[in-house]
C-alpha cells in the first residue's frame, strides 16, 4: 500500500523584506517534531517564488509515501517550508485555510 498526502494552503507568503525562492516538502516520522530532517523527507521539488513581500500564493501538492511501514505504528506527516534567503515564510495568513489529508491506498 501507499500513503497519499494532499496539502493545500490558500495564502502562503514571505513576511520578511524582498523576494526569495521557497521550497516546501512533506516529512514522515514516528513522533511529532518541528525540526526538519532530510531522513524523514518523502518528497522534494515543490517551489514557489513570491517576487515581493506580502505576495500571496496558494499552494497545492500531492505527496506519495512509498516507504516501508510497520503494522501498529503511528506515523506523523508534517509540511516543512524553507526559504533560500533565510527569510521567514508564513504558511497561512489570518482567516486563511491550510489543510492536509493523508490516506492509505491499497495496491493489489
Amino acid at each position: 500500500s501507499r500513503i497519499v498526502v494532499q496539502f493545500f494552503t490558500g495564502i502562503a507568503r514571505t513576511i520578511a523584506s524582498g523576494a526569495t525562492l521557497i521550497q516546501y516538502t512533506c516529512g514522515r516520522a514516528t513522533s511529532t517534531s518541528s525540526a526538519y530532517a532530510s531522513s524523514v523527507d518523502i518528497a522534494q521539488g515543490n517551489y514557489f517564488y513570491p517576487n515581493s513581500t506580502g505576495i500571496y500564493w496558494s499552494q497545492h501538492a500531492t505527496f506519495i509515501d512509498s516507504g516501508s511501514y510497520t503494522a501498529g505504528t503511528q506515523y506523523f506527516y508534517q509540511i516543512y517550508f524553507l526559504s533560500s534567503g533565510g527569510q521567514n515564510v508564513q504558511l497561512v495568513r489570518d482567516n486563511g485555510t491550510a489543510t492536509m489529508l493523508a490516506y492509505e491506498v491499497k495496491i493489489i
